[in-house]
C-alpha cells in the first residue's frame, strides 16, 4: 500500500507540474500574440486608445505649441528665425498702457539698433522687424513685405520717420502715405490679421491721443516692417527684460 500511495503522490506531481507547464506556455503564447499584434498595428499605421474626437494637438501637444516667448513685459513671436521671417514684437507696459492719454513713443533695443513700436487699441505696443538683406532678396508676390521706403519713410504727422531705420510700407507712398485711403499693398509677409488695430488720433466725433499710435505715423503705413541686418544672436531689449533671438539656416 506505501508504494502504490508513494507511486500516486509521484504522479500527482508530474501532473501538477504539467499543468503549471502548460499554463506557463500559454502565458508566453499570449504574450507573444499581443506584442506581434501591436507591432502589425503600428506598421499598419493604426492608433491605440486614441479618441478620434481629440484634436492632434491634444494627442501632441508639444508638436503645436505657442512658439512666443514673453520675459516681463516684452513679447516676441519666435526665437529663432531665418531667412526673411518677420518678427513681431510685443512691449505690454502697465505704466503706459492706456491709448486713450496722449505718450510719448515705445522703443527697444535690437541689437545697438533701436527699434520703434506703434500703439494698439488694445494698450500693447508693437514692431515688427525682419533682416533687411533677405527681404531685399525674397520680397515678390510671393513674400510681399510692402514697399520698401529704405531710410526715407516720412508721415505728415509729428515729423514721423520710423527713427530712419530701413522700413518697408503698406502703402506706396513713402513721403505721403495717407491718412484714411487705405494701404495700397497686402503685406502678406505679415500675417493676416495678427498686425494688430493701429490707435487712431482723435476727433471731435470719438476719443484718442494725439498721433495715430502715438507717434504720427500715417495710417495708410500700417503695418510697416523694420531692417535690420540680423545677427545669428540678437538681443531685444525693453528696460530690464530682454530675449535672445537666434537667426540661421538651422532654425
Amino acid at each position: 500500500m506505501n508504494c502504490n500511495n508513494e507511486r500516486f503522490v509521484h504522479m500527482g506531481y508530474i501532473l501538477n507540474f504539467q499543468n503549471n507547464s502548460n499554463n506557463m506556455k500559454n502565458e508566453i503564447i499570449r504574450k507573444i500574440t499581443s506584442l506581434t499584434l501591436m507591432t502589425i498595428m503600428f506598421a499598419g499605421g493604426m492608433t491605440l486608445a486614441v479618441p478620434s474626437f481629440l484634436p492632434m494637438e491634444e494627442i501632441l501637444p508639444a508638436a503645436y505649441a505657442d512658439q512666443s516667448t514673453t520675459v516681463g513685459m516684452l513679447t516676441v513671436s519666435s526665437t529663432a528665425v531665418q531667412a526673411g521671417q518677420v518678427v513681431k514684437v510685443t512691449i505690454n507696459d502697465p505704466s503706459n498702457a492706456n491709448p486713450m492719454v496722449t505718450s510719448d513713443g515705445v522703443t527697444s533695443d535690437f541689437n545697438s539698433s533701436t527699434l520703434y513700436f506703434n500703439q494698439m487699441i488694445d494698450g500693447s505696443w508693437v514692431a515688427y522687424v525682419a533682416d533687411q538683406s533677405a527681404m531685399v532678396d525674397m520680397d515678390s508676390a510671393s513674400f510681399d513685405y510692402g514697399t520698401t521706403c529704405t531710410t526715407t519713410h516720412t508721415g505728415t504727422s509729428n515729423a514721423w520717420t520710423n527713427g530712419g531705420n530701413n522700413t518697408w510700407s503698406a502703402d506706396s507712398d513713402c513721403t505721403n502715405p495717407g491718412d484714411g485711403t487705405g494701404p495700397d499693398t497686402s503685406v502678406n509677409a505679415v500675417a493676416a490679421g495678427s498686425a494688430g488695430s493701429l490707435v487712431l488720433k482723435g476727433t471731435t466725433a470719438f476719443a484718442g491721443p494725439y498721433y495715430n499710435g502715438q507717434t504720427g505715423i500715417d495710417r495708410d503705413s500700417w503695418p510697416i516692417i523694420t531692417g535690420f541686418e540680423f545677427s545669428d544672436s540678437n538681443i531685444i531689449a525693453y528696460g530690464d527684460d530682454s530675449i535672445i533671438v537666434t537667426y540661421g539656416p538651422n532654425n
